[in-house]
């Protein structure tokens, strides 16, 4: 389900995959609706560049997102918890051309 660094402790990879099961949680709950692709009635997660997830941590590279996830509706505690999961979440399949 997650893809963590293979030098990662055992008792660090638990911690953390409880942290990314929470923020799979609370992505389905505040970001799904707007981020997820479907195909064959499945919902995909984007696979995000570390470079966007730091723009959303930092709630300033999309004017949209400061509108839209205001700290009352997402805290940075909670956005934090998001994109570790959306940084660890296994990688969508893509086929080759």
């Amino acid at each position: 389900m997650y893809t963590l660094p293979e030098a990662m402790l055992p008792e660090v990879k638990g911690e953390y995959t409880k942290l990314c099961n929470k923020g799979q949680v609370l992505y389905e709950t505040a970001c799904s609706h707007c981020h997820n692709s479907g195909t064959k009635r499945r919902p995909v997660i984007p696979d995000f560049s570390q470079q966007q997830l730091t723009g959303y941590a930092l709630r300033v590279s999309n004017r949209q997102h400061e509108r839209n996830m205001p700290d009352s509706l997402v805290t940075e505690e909670e956005l934090n918890t998001i994109v570790i999961f959306l940084t660890y979440k296994n990688k969508n399949k893509t086929k080759a051309k």
